[in-house]
């Protein structure tokens, strides 16, 4: 019977310094390996969500939010216990400061350097904006996926991100146990695949694949429409 209600039960997490975190609605568990090699583990009940958490699209940007200040939260504790720490813990302000710090690291990677690379590109070589009217969307995806792939190659050269890719590797094989039904042993989670279909790095791939798509066929309404996109300026292209 446990079994069965497992295979229903989704659950989250990720990795962190050292060790991995799983969250299901009701509990959130880590286990972190400590200086001296043994692992120590850490859970607490969750509070149930609050009406808002429970409002179309309201939720959706209410657990973005909520996901992003605990991902920082779980990764100062994972790494007290792994260094063996214990500097002051950052205030609840700090967290969401650092959260939204990210929101726009990644936008002006993501959104503002594209944009400002095609148009870079137009003004060198003296383009004609109209003739990249449909390139431009491909190429600034282009630019996004390259962006993308290289800031991952890039930080897994560092040591510690590098060892926290591969616990995310074994949180992904612990999660696909579990929710397989199979009883939590070394053996079960080994015979698991590191692959899981709600990653949150294959989500971020794919939403940039899609945007390519969706994109080049608001550009193709925008023209039909009458508006020339190709004509704005650099902020108004960024909030097209």
């Amino acid at each position: 019977m446990e079994d069965k209600k497992a295979c229903r039960t989704s659950i989250g997490g990720q990795a962190v310094i050292e060790g991995v975190m799983m969250q299901s609605r009701t509990a959130r568990a880590m286990a972190v390996r400590n200086e001296d090699g043994f692992i120590e583990l850490k859970s607490r009940r969750l509070k149930p969500s609050k009406w808002i958490g429970k409002v179309p699209i309201l939720r959706g940007v209410v657990s973005f939010v909520k996901s992003l200040v605990t991902g920082t939260k779980i990764i100062y504790e994972s790494s007290e216990v792994a260094y063996g720490v214990e500097d002051e813990k950052p205030t609840s302000w700090v967290m969401v400061l650092s959260a939204f710090l990210g929101i726009a690291l990644a936008i002006a990677l993501f959104f503002v350097l594209p944009t400002l690379i095609v148009s870079g590109i137009e003004a060198l070589f003296k383009i004609n904006p109209d003739d990249l009217r449909y390139a431009r969307v491909l190429i600034e995806g282009g630019i996004r996926i390259l962006i993308f792939v290289l800031y991952l190659l890039l930080v897994s050269l560092m040591r510690d991100i590098k060892r926290t890719f591969m616990y995310h590797g074994s949180e992904h094989k612990t999660i696909n146990c579990f929710e397989k039904g199979l009883p939590l042993t070394t053996a079960n989670v080994q015979s698991c695949s590191k692959r899981h279909n709600r990653c949150g790095t294959t989500f971020l791939f794919f939403v940039m694949v899609v945007s390519i798509a969706v994109f080049s066929l608001a550009t193709f309404f925008f023209y039909l429409g009458g508006v020339n996109e190709s004509a704005m300026n650099i902020w108004q292209k960024l909030l097209f």
